[in-house]
């Protein structure tokens, strides 16, 4: 007796149909479009992914579909790419993108309220450096937060 057989939740034979049908001129299928989300939304799962809100995730489901469908007129099966593999990266960028303006409106945030700290320094330190101390961590663009001096 072996190991049972994983049923997978996209069958890549089944997207390569669905992408046939889809190529230009015609418009994208329903169901491919049904294909595409279920893409980015088992992404969501993966473990880099799992720590974010909600709304988040819907942001960069969002995203990934409208990349997707955009990149449909530029797949090219000829070239031996997998449709499966091809689109799966796809979500992937269009994720990394969101997280990176979700991350850079973060800091943003982050730097106007230590800059807020600094100028309520003089008339109450002890609420300036609260702010500052809420502040201590990095964003995750790699760059350190600074400390209060």
């Amino acid at each position: 007796m072996g190991r049972p057989k994983k049923t997978r939740y996209l069958e890549p034979e089944d997207l390569a149909r669905e992408l046939m049908k889809s190529m230009p001129p015609n418009p994208p299928t329903e169901e491919l479009c049904r294909m595409l989300r279920s893409i980015a939304e088992h992404m969501c799962g993966d473990p880099r992914y799992v720590g974010y809100s909600k709304e988040m995730h819907e942001d960069m489901c969002s995203a990934a579909l409208i990349k997707c469908l955009k990149n449909v007129k530029n797949f090219d099966p000829a070239k031996g790419a997998s449709s499966f593999n091809y689109f799966s990266r796809c979500c992937e960028h269009a994720f990394w993108y969101e997280l990176s303006k979700y991350y850079r409106q973060k800091n943003v945030q982050r730097q106007m309220l230590l800059d807020y700290a600094d100028k309520i320094q003089a008339v109450s330190p002890k609420l300036a450096q609260e702010i500052r101390d809420a502040q201590i961590r990095p964003g995750r663009t790699g760059e350190k937060a600074r400390r209060g001096t």
